[in-house]
């Protein structure tokens, strides 16, 4: 190049490109934002400094790149280098990273993570099959969201598969163990970094001992891809891929057209209702179901969804609140755009509290028997909610309304009294919980019921049994092996002495 390169604002690099504004810098050098003068286009320059190692590194992988053309990859342009720097001129991609994407929205459901990380697992298979190239710094700031779909970018660590790397590459919390102990990179490296980008997508945080972040199924995968033993990981992206394409076709079994809509209703006021209803969509949301939870009219907090202590982020968009992950939408008595039927169908699950039935009338339980999935009671434990139950119980079972029984406020025994006392058959006992908007320890709940219409004995277990079936089988004969060989030499030892 004809200029050295500086990052003065409306500097000329070469003659073709102005520079506008620096765009980041890296472990290796910076990246700036620049306007082709004579096609008027925006293009990203990438500044890296020379250094023996560095430079026939990036210098390499540029070259690979270039001749690589795929949906989730950026253009390569141009390459140059001057005496201090090596430059590469490759595609402006406007879109937002996926670290702010899951900040502004605390966690993902599992469909939206599985669908991301198939198309990174797409784009893998392709370097890894075009030009031997892995990544190996997959981590949500290099994950762009496009109108376009997933782009993946900044390959500065990236090397080729039979490269044996100067230094340890990749992010901390990110990279695969090995790197940090002199191991050579492959391709299980990047299945290790998809599968902490899942539990970040999920969770929020990747330093995160949670179960129950997703579907059983879709836990496992999670679980192999960040084995700190690299042979039990999947080998490469494309095995990854048929894991999740697998995986969702058993998860969709679940889904149908339309949401399932499941109404909670108090027996009467005051018997923690909406704390259940939020409790409930809390888990269905941490089971990787696409959940949205819809709050009844409440004159006390007004149209906002109920806010509680040790609650880490609250947004809005469109009217619907994200509170630490649960979708939440308030009634808003006609002051706001309500959500059409369209933007619900976009929902897996509908949780939808409606207030006590003492408020309802004739032709509402009409409506209930039409359309519900799921119908749950919400009773207290003293004498007056427990006669109002009664009430209720009595009116659903007129109409022929199935229902399953929430009895909140009671111990163990008390429980087991009171259902027993009051014939409650399909029931349970809520939870003691202060953070209902973190709530995960639900799931027994949701298969004994079979509020989403499953039991423990089919649906998600079956889900994981199968997953487990098809990738661990030499794993588990293999160990088998080394259990009889192990024996045996105990056996030999014993002998000798």
């Amino acid at each position: 190049m004809e200029v050295v390169f500086t990052d003065t604002h409306d500097t000329l690099l070469d003659g073709r490109y102005l520079i506008l504004r620096r765009l980041g810098q890296g472990a290796f050098g910076e990246v700036f934002l620049t306007r082709h003068v004579g096609l008027g286009v925006y293009r990203a320059v990438k500044r890296i400094r020379k250094s023996k190692d560095v430079h026939n590194t990036r210098r390499k992988e540029a070259d690979a790149l270039k001749n690589l053309r795929h949906t989730s990859l950026p253009i390569i342009y141009d390459i140059d280098e001057d005496d201090v720097y090596f430059y590469i001129v490759e595609e402006y991609i406007e879109g937002i990273s996926l670290s702010e994407y899951v900040r502004d929205r605390t966690r993902l459901a599992q469909d939206e993570t599985c669908s991301v990380i198939m198309s990174i697992c797409t784009v893998l298979s392709y370097m890894q099959t075009q030009a031997g190239l892995l990544h190996l710094d997959i981590k949500p700031d290099n994950v762009l969201l496009t109108e376009d779909g997933v782009k993946l970018v900044d390959f500065g660590s990236s090397c080729m598969e039979d490269e044996i790397p100067g230094c340890v590459m990749g992010t901390a919390g990110y990279a695969a163990p090995e790197l940090y102990h002199g191991g050579s990179p492959g391709t299980r490296c990047d299945v290790y970094s998809l599968g902490m980008l899942m539990r970040f997508m999920l969770t929020g945080q990747i330093s995160c001992s949670k179960n129950y972040i997703c579907s059983e199924n879709f836990q496992f995968i999670i679980n192999k891809c960040t084995s700190q033993n690299a042979s039990e990981r999947f080998k490469d992206a494309n095995e990854l891929f048929l894991a999740l394409e697998q995986s969702q076709k058993l998860f969709n079994k679940e889904i149908t057209a339309d949401p399932k809509v499941i109404l909670v209703s108090g027996s009467t006021r005051r018997v923690g209702t909406t704390h259940f209803a939020i409790m409930l969509a809390a888990q269905l949301t941490s089971m990787g179901y696409k959940c949205l939870l819809e709050l009844a009219y409440n004159g006390d907090r007004g149209f906002s969804a109920p806010l509680y202590s040790g609650i880490r982020s609250v947004s809005c968009h469109g009217g619907i609140y994200n509170v630490d992950g649960v979708e939440v939408l308030p009634d808003y008595k006609g002051f706001a755009v309500p959500v059409s039927d369209e933007e619900r169908k976009q929902y897996t699950v509908i949780v939808r509290e409606i207030g006590s039935m003492w408020e309802w009338d004739e032709s509402t339980l009409d409506d209930i028997k039409k359309d519900t999935f799921r119908f749950i009671l919400v009773t207290g434990h003293t004498l007056r909610e427990l006669i109002d139950y009664e009430t209720a119980a009595a009116g659903l079972r007129k109409k022929g309304v199935e229902f399953v029984s929430a009895v909140n406020f009671a111990d163990g025994q008390e429980y087991i009294g009171i259902s027993k006392e009051h014939n409650m058959g399909n029931a349970f006992r809520i939870p003691y919980c202060t953070r209902p908007y973190s709530f995960k320890k639900g799931r027994d709940i949701i298969e004994k019921t079979g509020i989403l219409g499953w039991s423990g004995k089919k649906g998600g277990n079956r889900c994981c049994r199968n997953a487990k079936q098809m990738w661990s089988n030499a794993l588990c004969l293999m160990r088998r092996q080394l259990s009889v060989k192990r024996k045996k030499k105990a056996c030999d030892s014993k002998q000798l002495r």
